[in-house]
């Protein structure tokens, strides 16, 4: 059968025939093996089995650290202001993030949170100089201002996402760094529905980099944003809130 036919054959059942890219992404420039290797036996002891050493080994692997290595690259090249800046980092995980951003801004004020004890308990280890809790994107209090708010890998998971995204712009000054899965090569399936925070252990979110744009552009109309992809296959955005609104007023 012949490929036009195919993609006819699909398109009657909605489905399109897509050719998956060859993976060949580079480790980051700045990828620290030695920092990550300090961090793992770090992330060990707090571990209670060889099971849970197993999967947070999978987690924390060089392909991961080099996403955060990509995202720090990203918030330098367009020029935010790191240093001495309030950040949040919602969803934490393991901290690693925060701990790539203190390496290089270390004057940053740093705070993160998480829904997951034992994590919540690595991330402080890794990175005692964040203040770093228990809590959700709608826990997070109101008129508390960052002038960063970091979200990444997470609204792929969410059950209403526009409702997360538009909280963060509630308690960000300044900017949002987003993260997602290109949503043409996802195909993490939905599991669990977890209602502590309103999402699902898989992901029931996939955007492509043209309706990512159009999706921040219609929930944030005032807001600058800037998508991109980053080389470990990540769609991203900096959303720079209410950035329209003040360039009109300046205007007149």
């Amino acid at each position: 059968m012949s490929k036009p036919l195919i993609r006819k054959v699909l398109g009657r059942f909605g489905y399109r025939l897509t050719r998956v890219p060859p993976d060949q992404y580079r480790l980051n420039r700045r990828f620290d093996a030695d920092d990550l290797n300090k961090s793992l036996a770090v992330v060990k002891q707090f571990l209670p089995s060889d099971i849970h050493w197993a999967g947070a080994r999978k987690y924390l692997q060089p392909r991961r650290v080099s996403f955060y290595y990509e995202t720090l690259d990203v918030l330098e090249a367009a020029n935010l202001p790191l240093d001495g800046a309030r950040i949040l980092d919602v969803g934490v995980f393991f901290g690693y993030m925060l701990r790539i951003l203190h390496n290089y801004h270390p004057t940053g004020i740093y705070s993160g949170t998480d829904t997951n004890d034992s994590r919540i308990e690595i991330a402080k280890a890794l990175c005692p100089f964040a203040k770093i809790w228990r809590g959700t994107i709608d826990s997070l209090e109101a008129g508390t201002n960052y002038d960063l708010i970091i979200l990444t890998e997470v609204l792929e998971h969410l059950a209403n996402p526009q409702v997360a995204l538009q909280r963060l712009r509630d308690i960000t000054t300044g900017y949002l760094l987003l993260t997602v899965p290109d949503g043409r090569y996802d195909s993490t399936a939905a599991k669990e529905y977890r209602s502590d925070w309103d999402g699902y252990t898989g992901h029931v979110n996939f955007w492509s980099l043209e309706s990512w744009q159009h999706w921040l552009n219609r929930e944030c109309p005032n807001d600058e944003i800037r998508t991109g992809k980053l080389p470990t296959g990540q769609l991203y955005a900096i959303v720079q809130k209410d950035f329209k609104r003040r360039s009109g007023r300046e205007s007149h």
